[in-house]
C-alpha cells in the first residue's frame, strides 16, 4: 500500500509540474470539465425525465 502512495503523490507532483511547464493545459482541462459537467447534468436530466414518463405510465 505504500507504494501506491508513493506513486499517487509522485504522479501528482508531476501532473502539477506539466501544468506549470504549460498553462495552456490548465484552460484546455477547464474547458474539458466544462463540457463533462454539462454532459453529466444532460444524462441526469434525461434520467429525471424518464423516472417521470415511468411514474406516470404506472399511475395510469
Amino acid at each position: 500500500m505504500h507504494r501506491l502512495e508513493d506513486f499517487c503523490h509522485d504522479l501528482a507532483w508531476e501532473i502539477r509540474a506539466a501544468f506549470n511547464r504549460n498553462p495552456d493545459l490548465v484552460t484546455e482541462f477547464e474547458a474539458w470539465k466544462e463540457v463533462r459537467d454539462n454532459e453529466r447534468h444532460q444524462i441526469s436530466d434525461v434520467g429525471d425525465r424518464m423516472d417521470i414518463m415511468r411514474r406516470s405510465s404506472l399511475n395510469a
